[in-house]
């Protein structure tokens, strides 16, 4: 069975405490910013190089500052390598 590309919404329903968010990462940007695109995504540009997990842990640390959650409740569960990843949010 084929996942479909869109989500329903934002952010997908886990538990009651838990989301899924789809991602577009642009490492290397000349600034950081987030951009909702639709009711289902983020595109998000990062000034760090995708080197080490750099661009990554600066993505967890945008996305921590823009939903006003702990670093640590933010979780990329899909995507390490990739521009398009899933990351989970523990609320």
């Amino acid at each position: 069975m084929k996942e479909s590309k869109k989500r329903q919404s934002f952010s997908a329903e886990l538990g009651k405490s838990r989301r899924l968010i789809d991602v577009k990462i642009f490492p290397g940007s000349g600034k950081t910013e987030i951009i909702t695109l639709d009711d289902a995504s983020l595109k998000v540009r990062v000034t760090n190089q995708p080197e080490r997990g750099k661009a990554n842990r600066e993505l967890i640390s945008v996305l921590a500052n823009y939903l006003g959650v702990p670093k640590s409740s933010l979780k990329i569960v899909r995507g390490l390598t990739k521009h398009q990843k899933v990351v989970e949010v523990d609320i």
